[in-house]
Protein backbone atom coordinates (compact mmCIF):
# COMPACT_ATOMS: atom_id res chain seq x y z
CA UNK A 1 0.00 0.00 0.00
CA UNK A 2 3.14 2.65 1.40
CA UNK A 3 4.19 1.63 -2.58
CA UNK A 4 0.94 2.71 -4.61
CA UNK A 5 0.64 5.96 -2.60
CA UNK A 6 4.57 6.83 -2.94
CA UNK A 7 4.06 5.81 -6.76
CA UNK A 8 0.53 7.74 -7.09
CA UNK A 9 2.66 11.37 -5.22
CA UNK A 10 5.66 10.70 -8.14
CA UNK A 11 3.41 10.66 -11.07
CA UNK A 12 1.78 13.99 -9.09
CA UNK A 13 4.49 15.36 -8.23
CA UNK A 14 5.67 15.01 -12.36
CA UNK A 15 2.70 16.20 -13.46
CA UNK A 16 2.64 19.14 -11.52
CA UNK A 17 5.58 20.08 -12.28
CA UNK A 18 4.62 19.50 -16.40
CA UNK A 19 1.83 21.81 -15.87
CA UNK A 20 3.11 24.81 -14.63
CA UNK A 21 3.47 27.89 -16.74
CA UNK A 22 7.36 27.88 -18.16
CA UNK A 23 7.34 31.81 -18.34
CA UNK A 24 9.87 31.80 -15.61
CA UNK A 25 12.20 29.33 -17.73
CA UNK A 26 11.49 31.73 -20.75
CA UNK A 27 11.93 34.69 -19.80
CA UNK A 28 15.24 36.46 -21.40
CA UNK A 29 16.74 37.69 -24.42
CA UNK A 30 16.35 36.15 -27.62
CA UNK A 31 18.38 37.32 -30.95
CA UNK A 32 18.48 35.42 -34.20
CA UNK A 33 18.34 36.12 -38.16
CA UNK A 34 15.22 34.96 -40.05
CA UNK A 35 15.10 34.41 -43.50
CA UNK A 36 12.78 37.03 -45.55
CA UNK A 37 11.20 37.20 -49.21
CA UNK A 38 11.82 40.37 -49.43
CA UNK A 39 15.34 41.51 -48.41
CA UNK A 40 18.33 39.83 -47.15
CA UNK A 41 16.50 38.66 -43.97
CA UNK A 42 15.13 40.25 -40.65
CA UNK A 43 17.26 40.41 -37.58
CA UNK A 44 14.90 39.68 -34.46
CA UNK A 45 15.44 40.72 -30.71
CA UNK A 46 12.76 39.49 -28.46
CA UNK A 47 13.02 40.37 -24.91
CA UNK A 48 10.42 37.93 -22.75
CA UNK A 49 9.84 39.28 -19.20
CA UNK A 50 7.84 37.90 -16.62
CA UNK A 51 8.71 39.43 -13.66
CA UNK A 52 6.68 42.56 -14.84
CA UNK A 53 3.33 41.17 -15.60
CA UNK A 54 4.88 38.86 -18.86
CA UNK A 55 5.40 42.15 -21.14
CA UNK A 56 7.69 41.57 -24.22
CA UNK A 57 9.47 43.93 -27.02
CA UNK A 58 10.41 42.89 -29.86
CA UNK A 59 12.93 44.72 -32.76
CA UNK A 60 12.85 43.59 -36.28
CA UNK A 61 15.34 45.12 -38.82
CA UNK A 62 14.86 44.40 -41.96
CA UNK A 63 18.29 44.68 -43.63
CA UNK A 64 18.84 46.02 -46.84
CA UNK A 65 14.99 46.79 -46.83
CA UNK A 66 15.54 49.71 -49.47
CA UNK A 67 18.81 48.71 -50.91
CA UNK A 68 22.09 47.88 -50.02
CA UNK A 69 23.12 49.04 -46.20
CA UNK A 70 19.49 50.53 -46.18
CA UNK A 71 17.79 48.60 -43.01
CA UNK A 72 14.67 49.15 -42.07
CA UNK A 73 13.77 49.06 -38.19
CA UNK A 74 10.18 47.94 -36.68
CA UNK A 75 9.27 47.67 -32.39
CA UNK A 76 6.28 45.78 -31.35
CA UNK A 77 5.77 45.56 -27.28
CA UNK A 78 2.96 44.12 -25.05
CA UNK A 79 2.14 41.15 -23.39
CA UNK A 80 2.91 37.73 -24.10
CA UNK A 81 1.27 33.90 -22.78
CA UNK A 82 1.71 30.51 -22.79
CA UNK A 83 -0.33 28.51 -25.04
CA UNK A 84 -0.23 24.77 -26.47
CA UNK A 85 -0.45 22.86 -29.67
CA UNK A 86 -2.65 19.78 -29.90
CA UNK A 87 0.05 17.51 -28.86
CA UNK A 88 1.15 19.33 -25.59
CA UNK A 89 3.97 21.38 -26.91
CA UNK A 90 3.95 25.02 -25.26
CA UNK A 91 3.92 27.79 -27.47
CA UNK A 92 4.81 31.56 -26.71
CA UNK A 93 2.34 34.05 -28.35
CA UNK A 94 2.64 37.52 -28.43
CA UNK A 95 -0.04 39.69 -28.26
CA UNK A 96 0.77 43.51 -29.73
CA UNK A 97 -0.93 46.64 -28.11
CA UNK A 98 -1.74 48.02 -31.20
CA UNK A 99 -3.88 45.77 -31.60
CA UNK A 100 -1.66 44.03 -34.54
CA UNK A 101 -1.43 40.30 -35.54
CA UNK A 102 -0.26 37.63 -32.79
CA UNK A 103 2.94 35.90 -33.39
CA UNK A 104 4.00 32.49 -32.27
CA UNK A 105 7.04 31.02 -31.01
CA UNK A 106 7.35 27.07 -30.49
CA UNK A 107 9.78 26.69 -27.10
CA UNK A 108 11.95 24.15 -28.68
CA UNK A 109 14.32 24.03 -24.77
CA UNK A 110 14.84 26.67 -22.49
CA UNK A 111 17.04 28.50 -24.62
CA UNK A 112 15.59 27.88 -28.11
CA UNK A 113 12.21 29.69 -29.63
CA UNK A 114 11.44 29.00 -33.40
CA UNK A 115 8.72 30.72 -34.99
CA UNK A 116 5.74 29.24 -36.38
CA UNK A 117 2.48 30.17 -38.29
CA UNK A 118 -0.97 31.41 -36.77
CA UNK A 119 -1.68 27.13 -36.91
CA UNK A 120 1.29 26.56 -34.75
CA UNK A 121 3.11 24.73 -37.31
CA UNK A 122 6.80 24.85 -37.92
CA UNK A 123 7.95 25.98 -41.63
CA UNK A 124 8.95 23.28 -44.23
CA UNK A 125 12.02 24.06 -46.40
CA UNK A 126 14.81 23.56 -43.43
CA UNK A 127 15.23 27.03 -43.06
CA UNK A 128 16.33 28.87 -39.81
CA UNK A 129 13.62 30.42 -37.54
CA UNK A 130 15.15 29.85 -34.14
CA UNK A 131 15.74 32.69 -31.76
CA UNK A 132 18.38 31.85 -29.33
CA UNK A 133 18.77 33.00 -25.37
Amino acid sequence: MKKVILLAAIIFAAFACKSGSNEGVISGMYKGLLPAADCSGIEYELKLNSDSGSDYELEMIYLDAEGPGKNVTFNSDGKFEEVFRKDGVPVVKLIPDNNGLAMYFLVVNDSTLRMVNENLEEATGGLNYDLKK
